[in-house]
């Protein structure tokens, strides 16, 4: 037996400075980096939906409204009350302007001379017609003037696409 007075430095050390990687198996460091890599991953992706949700779900909103022209289950100034009322939302969250406040024609104030929102040259024929058809001054005769103006929106939403986000 050793004397306690005598003991070995080395067996000091060697019980109290262990580097970590010594101390820790492999494995558990490898299921530590595999779940942050899964939490980055899984980030990125809600960062991404978060980006393109109010695009997809204006994108689809206008094609609906296609679909229900095309089918002629919607009036005229319902179609275009609804399709104002899109286009501002998206306006809204895209270029952060408080669209939905907004008058028609204050919005159109804004669009053109607004230098960021590009294709505004698309949306102000669709909001001229849209005032005069809520306001009952004009009918549109046929159906071609109404479907120009739907490809028109839809244009709009498509060519406004946010960049992609690399994170």
């Amino acid at each position: 037996m050793k004397n306690l007075h005598k003991i070995d430095l080395d067996e000091v050390y060697g019980i109290w400075f262990v580097p970590w990687w010594q101390q820790v198996p492999i494995y558990k460091l490898l299921v530590v980096i595999f779940v942050i890599t899964i939490t980055f991953i899984l980030f990125v992706m809600w960062v991404r939906f978060l980006r393109y949700q109010y695009w997809y779900t204006a994108r689809k909103k206008i094609k609906f409204l296609i679909d229900q022209h095309k089918h002629q289950k919607i009036r005229a100034s319902e179609l275009y009350r609804e399709l104002l009322h899109e286009l501002k939302q998206f306006i809204e969250i895209r270029y952060e302007l408080a669209a939905t406040s907004l008058t028609d024609y204050e919005l159109l104030y804004l669009l053109k001379n607004r230098d960021t929102i590009n294709h505004a040259d698309l949306l102000t024929a669709v909001i001229v017609h849209a005032e005069t058809i809520k306001f009952g001054t004009y009918n549109p005769i046929n159906n071609q003037e109404i479907q120009e103006d739907l490809n028109h929106a839809l244009r709009f939403i498509e060519q406004s696409k946010p960049k992609k986000l690399y994170v």
